[in-house]
């Protein structure tokens, strides 16, 4: 290997790459010590609901519980947002916040999907656009709560996943310069936490409603519903359960 540009200050090759990953390490250590302390305010209890909905979900998609309105098509956009959102989880523990949000946005986009196919059931395909789904769900009479709005979808897009010159890379805190991943920001950690667990909290709703539980699994997970939505503390989400009730009775 060509060490000509070495700097003892800077790591190359394999100590580069091993040096990302102790960087890594510390912000999952870091993440932790958050997630176990009265300074995380609520990110234990979000953390603790967020885990409760990702296995009452793959419980809906692998069969184990038993469901009316089986569709395996249907089925497989919902499971790939929770692999979507499970990994969302592992970046933001690792210190890599922008790619979360990256994969949060599609938590996003495959909710809104449901949410179109419980709402508008004569609607099929799967290839619809992001915008069309979002535009779709405007349009319906007396629609609930849209998982992710036009707003919300290029906030999204345009902070976290799409380059250009105005992005500032992993830039969640006013008091420090842009960076590179793995540099611990609890300011990135609450955010990403609070936006991942609305978007879960709506998924889940969703394919309840779509894949059709039995009447004691449905008030289970909408139980579930009400506690993460409660531990977010997000003065936006108050209407969040009525507008779920109201979903549950189209």
């Amino acid at each position: 290997m060509d060490n000509s540009h070495h700097n003892s200050n800077i790591p190359v090759g394999l100590d580069y790459l091993h040096a990302i990953e102790a960087s890594q390490v510390l912000c999952r250590v870091q993440f932790d010590q958050l997630a176990g302390t009265t300074e995380g305010i609520k990110v234990p209890k979000i953390l603790d609901n967020l885990g409760v909905a990702f296995a009452y979900l793959s419980m809906l998609v692998t069969g184990f519980l038993p469901c009316t309105g089986v569709d395996e098509k249907k089925k497989n956009i919902i499971a790939r947002a929770i692999s979507n959102a499970q990994a969302a989880l592992c970046l933001l523990r690792l210190g890599f916040y922008d790619e979360g949000y990256s994969l949060i946005r599609q938590v996003g986009e495959a909710a809104n999907l449901v949410a179109l196919f419980c709402l508008k059931p004569e609607v099929s395909n799967d290839t619809l656009k992001p915008c069309c789904v979002r535009n779709m769900l405007k349009d319906i009479v007396n629609s609930i709560v849209i998982p992710m709005n036009a707003e919300e979808y290029h906030r999204l897009s345009g902070l976290f996943t799409h380059p250009g010159l105005t992005v500032v890379p992993q830039d969640f805190s006013v008091e420090n310069p842009p960076r590179l991943s793995n540099r611990f920001q609890p300011e990135a950690v609450k955010a990403g936490l609070n936006d991942l667990g609305r978007l879960t909290a709506l998924l889940l709703a969703y394919a309840v409603m779509l894949l059709q539980p039995s009447k004691t699994h449905e008030d289970r997970a909408f139980g579930i519903i009400s506690n993460l939505v409660d531990s977010l503390g997000n003065e936006s989400l108050k209407e969040l359960r009525k507008q779920l009730k109201k979903a549950r009775r189209k």
